[in-house]
């Protein structure tokens, strides 16, 4: 996902950091393009994610690292004499800038020590200036013939490295693989967390994560619900009212405690509020049933 310039001129800090945050979040891959350098406000500017990393590992049930991949790419790399350019130079140089040393601050040296704990893969390419054609001429209009060809043929390795099919991930929330309509769920609820005046704290982040635990555990649920109902309703024959009430009391059993066995991580308020509104949808659903029954037997 490619997302508008950010860390520039033209945007407030909370602006950038939300994008930042909000591709870093939903991305199984986040290549974080830097010039030059990996200054230390690149960084502090992952600060955010290491202290929700620390949350969620902490939480009684885990799923492991929160987040998957992190790529520093620096282009315009000038110290090619000690790092030569793409992924060897580049390793390197992100292991050279990550150690730390005991006069450094702790806010420093806690974003160093941690990142690896919370990505599971941090790699750093090195590219060349991709040619003055590119930088400085306003006519250039991403023709590939106009790249020096040295940053061509940087690209044309770093990015199969990158994207290729046999590379390129999945996202993973939560332990699971997420669906093109898990995907819209995901992005609604984190985007929610930033909808603010200031930046979220990580406990907002946390908390719309377990939010979404629990949608997809309520939705399994109530799925399982319907499904019994069906098998138990499926046919022509009459059914009684009572046997009726006995099928909906033991398939909502059977749902209430797939969905109390998702993992109990954030706020409570969260999942109480949506244990309610499991039991309001599978209500809702037994009346449909109801009035089925009316219609198909009843006026028959």
């Amino acid at each position: 996902m490619d997302t508008q310039g950010t860390f520039d001129n033209n945007s407030t800090y909370q602006q950038c950091m939300t994008v930042f945050a909000l591709s870093t979040i939903v991305s199984s891959v986040q290549i974080y393009n830097v010039v030059d350098n990996i200054q230390e406000d690149a960084l502090q500017h992952l600060s955010l994610f290491v202290e929700y990393g620390r949350m969620a590992m902490e939480q009684p049930h885990n799923f492991g690292k929160p987040f998957q991949q992190l790529v520093f790419c620096v282009r315009d790399f000038k110290n090619q004499e000690e790092y030569e350019f793409g992924e060897n130079g580049g390793t390197d140089f992100l292991d050279n800038i990550l150690q730390t040393n005991p006069e450094q601050p702790e806010e420093i040296k806690a974003v160093r020590e941690l990142l690896r704990e919370y990505f599971e893969d941090i790699q750093c390419y090195l590219l060349p200036h991709p040619g003055y054609k590119v930088a400085e001429r306003q006519s250039f209009r991403g023709h590939v013939k106009d790249l020096r060809p040295l940053f061509r043929e940087e690209l044309k390795k770093m990015v199969p490295n990158l994207l290729g099919p046999h590379n390129l991930k999945p996202k993973i929330v939560n332990g699971k693989t997420v669906t093109c309509r898990k995907m819209i769920q995901y992005f609604k609820e984190y985007a929610a967390s930033f909808d603010g005046e200031t930046l979220p704290q990580p406990q907002s982040i946390l908390n719309a994560n377990a939010k979404l635990i629990c949608i997809e555990a309520a939705h399994e649920a109530k799925v399982n619900y319907c499904r019994g109902m069906d098998r138990s309703t499926y046919g022509t024959r009459m059914m009684s009212e009572k046997k009726l009430l006995e099928a909906h009391i033991k398939h909502g059993i059977t749902a209430l405690n797939i969905y109390d066995k998702c993992p109990k991580i954030g706020s409570k308020e969260v999942r109480s509020l949506l244990l309610e509104k499991l039991q309001e949808d599978i209500n809702v659903s037994f009346f449909i049933y109801v009035l089925l029954k009316i219609l198909i037997f009843d006026y028959n």
